[in-house]
């Protein structure tokens, strides 16, 4: 007979494992990372995206395509992430390797092993309301 330690400890592997495939298989680039910004996966839609492998993008190498003129924003958003921790959203501006400026928002939910889901969005030059994804990022931006 399990002990009610050893099923909450497989159902915690499960929900994690469910969890984690979910991000691999989403159509819209996806990231997980720690409460100190330091990524741990993401998947190819955010490697198109930011045209940088995982290798580059881990732990935190992703900081290295951060705009210059916006490391301290990202950086002040993110100690907010480490203090709340439970939700926060992130405007990161990346200087991508083929010299793009990318505008992009992020939304950080934290998942039941104590790490974060970012979905990441990137902003167009007519970002308006009636876009469905632009309309709900200006309602939660």
């Amino acid at each position: 007979m399990s002990s009610a330690l050893e099923v909450a400890e497989l159902l915690a592997r499960e929900r994690t494992s469910t969890e984690t495939a979910l991000a691999a298989h989403c159509p819209i680039p996806v990231f997980t990372c720690d409460a100190s910004g330091r990524w741990l996966s993401c998947n190819s839609p955010l490697l198109k995206l930011l045209g940088a492998d995982e290798r580059t993008l881990h732990n935190d190498g992703w900081l290295g395509l951060v705009h210059p003129e916006h490391m301290r924003d990202v950086m002040a958003q993110w100690q907010e992430l480490a203090q709340r921790k439970d939700k926060v959203k992130v405007r990161i501006v990346f200087l991508t390797p083929d010299k793009r400026t990318l505008i992009t928002y992020t939304d950080l939910v934290r998942l039941s092993n104590g790490t974060y889901l970012g979905f990441l969005i990137p902003a167009c030059s007519n970002m308006t309301a009636e876009c469905p994804i632009h309309g709900f990022l200006l309602g939660h931006i």
